[in-house]
């Protein structure tokens, strides 16, 4: 869903790290009410709700990052990953699993 979202909003995603797409685990993130977004805005409101999904899907303290190269006329390296709490007997705490996916725009 994140690499859709950048491609539909390339111009966005092209700025590379400067990008309003770039979020870490510990940033938060709130969706705007827009009528005509800019790119920015639909970029923060298109992370807020995949984050939402994320949360949808029952992860226990499931959370998403995506990482954005320096930005380059002819693509940029992103880097998804979604990640979630694994200590099920208790004996691991902080022990996370992730998913990582890593494309070019």
């Amino acid at each position: 869903d994140a690499l859709d979202m950048m491609r539909a909003n390339r111009e966005q995603a092209l700025k590379g790290s400067g990008s309003a797409y770039q979020v870490t685990f510990d940033d938060s993130v709130s969706a705007v009410g827009c009528v005509r977004c800019s790119s920015d805005q639909q970029a923060q409101n298109d992370v807020a709700l995949w984050r939402e999904r994320i949360q949808a899907l029952g992860l226990p303290s499931g959370e998403g990052e995506i990482l954005l190269a320096a930005g380059a006329r002819d693509g940029v390296k992103v880097t998804v990953r979604v990640r979630w709490d694994d200590d099920r007997d208790g004996s691991n705490a902080g022990s996370h699993e992730q998913v990582l996916v890593e494309s070019l725009l």
